[in-house]
């Protein structure tokens, strides 16, 4: 019997042996009592076994994520939606009590992926399935799924919220790039419309109508916690709510519409370092062709008026490389309009002639009753209701149809009857529009419904266009630009924009609002924004006026992209670039200013392809440690170097900046601010307040350009002549190096007196004026 005991606690003994050894292989702990622990890199992930909870630690060992409670889920049935133009009228439904998740049944470990069994109560039956792997060294997956056939379409899961917590990002979001306090929806939509009028001095809930300040073109399932360092990405598509605090103050609770949870935490610790792990994940842009950085002008009237404004632009000497014309197909899809367009193609010929590109417009949309769409229809080339009809829906004043873009044939049938003859026409990119229509009760060729497919159907879209332009010109000489998105959308089309804003001054859909979409969009992981110049929408405002395209062409050329608009020209008369020789010669010299930046916007493009660092960037991500910092919504850095706060109220002429630790330049006057401290500056029509970092070179095209597209014309200054010399300019710089994007090392020495330029690809004169 001795013997007997001795052999089985010999065994036992060898088997915990052998589990401790794998387990210190793959990083994995484990406690029979009480938890279990994975962990590799700067992350590590604790599960507690009764009551579970889930515990993600740095590389300090310091908590930055926890569960708070069991996690759980149901079971939702009933919900209905009403089918007319209110479609996003849909209520809950009915749910089923929560199932509680409170307890570890079982654990393996299975090729480095920790497997959870989940149970409830006293039962040792698993009622949910947990796995947990890294990628890489910086994140942690955690897939969380219901087990059986349980119907489960809710899953909640709470996680504490200390008060240092903060929370940024979430997509494109207008009311403020931060939204500690708030609960917010993820769900792509129509943009809302701005009640300005109505709202001046009580707060609306429906304002901008009809859902409030959640609606959004591109949101994110994604927030960046600067407080401890890491990122937090919901990995899936379906529609979700995120309640940071609003409802209980120590609790961040997630619903996801699913029957399973899986989300990635990003180490950092630094914000930057968690977008870049963020963006390793979910994709980088391609920057686009040269000439998209250029600025682009806009003419919907006529194909006279286009060739009128292309005329001008190379006569007053402004930089310009694209004009859009989006009325080229006014009112049949998608066929040119010869009454506005008699010689389209002749018009496009005439635009390359003078150094210009062209750049029409799409929607994935057809208009009931035109002949394309009698085709489709026949084909079955369109979204379905459950009845497998087409599922027509009400866009302004018409019905259309939508592209079924889970159908091979029906995606091959768009860009070979519209994309392609388009291009053959002679456009060299378009605004890729829309996408964010998906009725929820309709159904794909793949079988999702409109309930799985709607978050998605943006990437398809913007896939697609991607996809004919890489076949059509896989040098890569087109631009195309996007409005809506989802996770994932900048692999696809670098480039977004912030939609229909209103033509006036207000934060929740005018000029304002601009800034913080672009910046909370750059934080979730779309590093390249732009806007319309001057808005779009006049229905609640008066039509834009010159201070406003003033002050709104100032903002647009601080973007990477600088665009016009014309905005919605039937029924706005907004004003124009060239209305008055005042204006006509502001805009100048914003495009001029513009341009000079190229070599910098580039550049960072570039680094957004290598690390998805954004190109114009929170404070936030440079100044983690300052909370000042933090609360900055309205005014920005363009990389590491340039602080922008562009005026955003009517009638100012001055403007209170944050300047963060250091010295800054003003670029007007040389004025020098210190920071950290506020300042009000002077902002004079004309004057953006823009402040160059003390001790930083920029580098600036110098010579006068008309495009940045490739020419053979002598007598059209393009992309060799602009890139033949560059300006390197810069304030009590002692020592300073910085990269082109082509590999050219500039570098400055003060106790040499002298700048110079190595690992050059490219002859080209540098002129070093610092002072």
């Amino acid at each position: 019997m001795a013997e007997k005991k001795i052999w089985t606690m010999k065994r036992a003994l060898w088997s915990m042996a052998l589990a401790a050894a794998i387990c210190m292989t793959l990083g994995v702990t484990a406690s029979a009592e009480d938890s279990i622990r994975i962990g590799k890199g700067d992350l590590a992930l604790r599960v507690e076994k009764d009551p579970f909870q889930l515990v993600v630690t740095d590389a300090q060992g310091r908590e930055i994520l926890a569960t708070d409670g069991p996690v759980c889920y149901t079971r939702v049935t009933g919900q209905r939606t009403w089918r007319l133009v209110l479609w996003w009228l849909w209520n809950r439904g009915i749910a089923e009590p929560w199932t509680r998740l409170d307890k570890v049944t079982s654990v393996a470990e299975e090729d480095g992926r920790l497997l959870v069994g989940l149970g409830s109560g006293r039962g040792d039956k698993t009622l949910a399935e947990l796995e947990a792997y890294f990628i890489g060294d910086k994140s942690l997956k955690v897939e969380m799924k219901a087990a059986g056939e349980t119907g489960a379409n809710r899953f909640r899961v709470r996680f504490k919220k200390d008060r240092d917590d903060r929370y940024f990002g979430m997509g494109e979001r207008y009311n403020s790039a931060e939204q500690t306090g708030r609960k917010v929806r993820v769900w792509t939509e129509e943009g809302g419309l701005g009640l300005y009028n109505w709202s001046k001095y009580v707060k609306l809930p429906f304002n901008p109508f009809p859902l409030g300040e959640e609606m959004t073109y591109y949101p994110v399932p994604f927030f960046l916690n600067p407080a401890k360092g890491y990122g937090f990405l919901l990995d899936d598509d379906r529609f979700s709510e995120f309640d940071f605090g609003k409802t209980i103050g120590s609790r961040l609770s997630i619903v996801n519409w699913n029957d399973k949870f899986d989300f990635v935490v990003f180490g950092g610790p630094s914000p930057l370092e968690v977008i870049e792990n963020q963006t390793a994940y979910t994709g980088r842009i391609t920057v686009p062709t040269p000439w998209a950085f250029a600025p682009m002008n806009a003419a919907v009237e006529s194909q006279d008026r286009v060739l009128e404004v292309a005329r001008l632009l190379r006569e007053e000497g402004i930089p310009t490389t694209a004009i859009w014309s989006e009325s080229w197909w006014w009112r049949v899809e998608w066929e040119v309009n010869r009454e506005l367009y008699p010689e389209y193609e002749k018009m496009n010929d005439e635009l390359h002639d003078m150094g210009f590109r062209h750049l029409s417009y799409y929607q994935p949309y057809i208009t009931k009753g035109v002949k394309a769409y009698e085709e489709g229809d026949a084909k079955g080339y369109f979204i379905k209701d459950k009845k497998g009809r087409t599922y027509d829906f009400t866009l302004g004043l018409w019905e259309k149809a939508q592209l079924d873009l889970t159908n091979p044939e029906a995606r091959n049938w768009w860009k070979r009857e519209f994309f392609h003859k388009s291009e053959e026409m002679g456009a060299d990119g378009w605004m890729h529009d829309f996408g964010e229509h998906i009725p929820p009760d309709s159904v794909a060729h793949d079988g999702r419904t409109g309930w799985e497919l709607h978050n998605d159907y943006v990437l398809l879209w913007h896939e697609l266009g991607r996809e004919f332009w890489d076949e059509a010109r896989p040098d890569g000489d087109y631009f195309i630009y996007v409005r809506s998105g989802y996770t994932g959308a900048q692999k696809y089309v670098s480039v977004m924009w912030t939609g229909d804003q209103n033509t006036n001054f207000e934060k929740l859909d005018g000029l304002a609002a601009n800034v913080p979409a672009i910046l909370s969009v750059g934080i979730s992981g779309h590093p390249i924004g732009t806007t319309d110049i001057a808005g779009f929408n006049c229905f609640v405002s008066k039509d834009t006026d010159r201070e406003l395209f003033m002050r709104w062409t100032e903002l647009g050329a601080m973007l990477p992209v600088m665009r016009i608009h014309r905005g919605q020209d039937e029924f706005c008369d907004n004003w124009s670039f060239d209305q008055d020789p005042e204006t006509l010669e502001h805009y100048k010299k914003y495009a001029v200013l513009h341009t000079s930046l190229f070599p910098y916007f580039y550049t960072l493009a570039m680094e957004a392809q290598e690390t998805g660092r954004p190109v114009t960037r929170h404070m936030m991500l440079h100044y983690p440690e300052d909370p000042e910092a933090w609360n900055q919504d309205y005014q920005y850095l363009i990389g590491d170097r340039l602080l922008v706060a562009p005026v955003i109220e009517r009638g100012a002429r001055e403007r209170e900046v944050y300047f963060p630790p250091g010295e800054w330049v003003h670029w007007w006057s040389g004025r020098k601010y210190s920071g950290p401290g506020r300042e009000v500056v002077p902002a004079p029509l004309g004057e953006v307040p823009l402040f160059l970092e003390a001790g930083k070179m920029l580098p600036l095209f110098d010579g006068p350009i008309d495009t940045l597209a490739k020419e053979d014309d002598p007598e059209i200054r393009g992309w060799d002549e602009a890139n033949s010399s560059i300006q390197v300019r810069g304030y009590g710089i002692e020592k300073d190096e910085f990269t082109l994007w082509d590999g050219t090392v500039l570098t400055y020495d003060a106790e040499k007196g002298a700048g110079s330029a190595s690992n050059a690809p490219v002859e080209r004169k540098y002129d070093f004026d610092i002072e």
